[in-house]
């Protein structure tokens, strides 16, 4: 997918009526970014694989692998007792390549 920053916004904020979590990675840095209404893009605190409570990039790392392949790809992700349904896709915003990641919480 290739997005401006306006139209990815739009786009975040219409999967986020379905999805709890909707986020950018850049998967070279494992780090997670939230866009805000006005476009921006804000660095989360923590790397994104901490909100599996993890505390290094997933063994099946979905992000990467999507990355890679410059394509879309669904895992399941079990934590304690919990599966959750994850999507990643490859996505460009203004020409800068990033993985946007969205999933049920």
């Amino acid at each position: 997918m290739r997005f401006t920053k306006a139209a990815v916004v739009e786009f975040v904020n219409a999967q986020k009526k379905v999805f709890d979590i909707v986020r950018l990675v850049d998967v070279s840095l494992t780090k997670e970014y939230e866009i805000t209404e006005s476009g921006e893009f804000v660095p989360g605190e923590y790397r994104c694989y901490a909100v599996w409570n993890k505390t290094r990039r997933c063994d099946n790392c979905i992000s990467a692998k999507a990355f890679a392949l410059k394509s879309q790809l669904t895992k399941f992700e079990f934590v304690n007792n919990d599966v959750y349904f994850v999507m990643a896709s490859y996505t460009e915003v203004d020409g800068t390549p990033y993985i946007l990641e969205w999933f049920p919480n």
